[in-house]
């Protein structure tokens, strides 16, 4: 299943809550934790960058019940923003705002000042634009109004949303007996801190395949990124010895 959604080039973009009308939280990803659940399913991949929330591992279905009985392998490609319209990822607090990188600057040469004043203001969004296309159709301010305009690309950091969204995760994988390979992750957008280069974050969990080897986790995160203290414990409680549990960083 394949369901994309990239997200806005320009990442201070206010983006719409698509969650829905549910009281449970994000519709679509309830709708899937429902499918997911199938006895049937071996082998599941959502590619995307598909927008879900922790509900994608909702643990309803019964106290004690086996929720993804047969699941083996599962991949998700995941948005680097929320179904509430928030993001998964902010500025690295090591990077300077009053060094801005190039990406974070509207693009040069592409209009005059006066041209720029009229057709973006800081209020847009993705709620101002009109289904219809207009008389006089301005392509430029339809882009910023979308969120492709101006390229301001920063978001490198995860935070606490997405600690939260993992935790979901590693909660899952505790709940799936046959399972031998686990893998989530979001391409980030490039910037400075990225050296200009698109990067992932993401994480792959090999379960036990025999008694000779280990379960093993292995993550691709920024510089000095590590698991805060409940997700390392919930990982704990999955993989046993610690040593299995390895980063690599850009």
């Amino acid at each position: 299943m394949e369901l994309i959604n990239p997200g806005p080039l320009n990442e201070t973009f206010t983006l719409p809550d698509v969650r829905g009308e549910s009281e449970d939280g994000d519709a679509l990803s309830l709708q899937l934790s429902r499918y997911l659940k199938s006895e049937h399913l071996v082998n599941v991949q959502l590619g995307g960058p598909i927008v879900v929330g922790p509900e994608l591992f909702s643990l309803s279905g019964g106290e004690g019940a086996t929720l993804w009985p047969n699941l083996e392998r599962f991949l998700l490609s995941f948005s680097t923003h929320r179904p509430d319209g928030g993001w998964y990822f902010e500025r690295d607090p090591t990077t300077s705002p009053e060094s801005p990188d190039p990406d974070e600057e509207a693009w040069e040469g592409s209009e005059s000042e006066e041209e720029s004043d009229s057709a973006f203001d800081s209020d847009e969004s993705f709620f101002e634009v009109d289904p219809a296309k207009p008389d006089h159709y301005d392509e430029e301010k339809e882009e910023r109004l979308q969120g492709f305009k101006p390229i301001n690309c920063f978001r490198t950091q995860p935070n606490a949303h997405l600690e939260a969204f993992l935790g979901s995760m590693a909660v899952a994988v505790g709940r799936m007996p046959k399972l031998r390979y686990f893998a989530a992750g979001a391409d980030v957008a490039h910037c400075k801190r990225t050296g200009y280069a698109r990067q992932s974050f993401e994480f792959e969990f090999t379960a036990v395949q025999d008694d000779r080897e280990k379960a093993r986790l292995h993550w691709t995160v920024p510089q000095g990124w590590r698991m805060g203290g409940p997700l390392e414990k919930l990982w704990q409680s999955i993989i046993g010895d610690y040593e299995t549990v390895d980063y690599e960083q850009w």
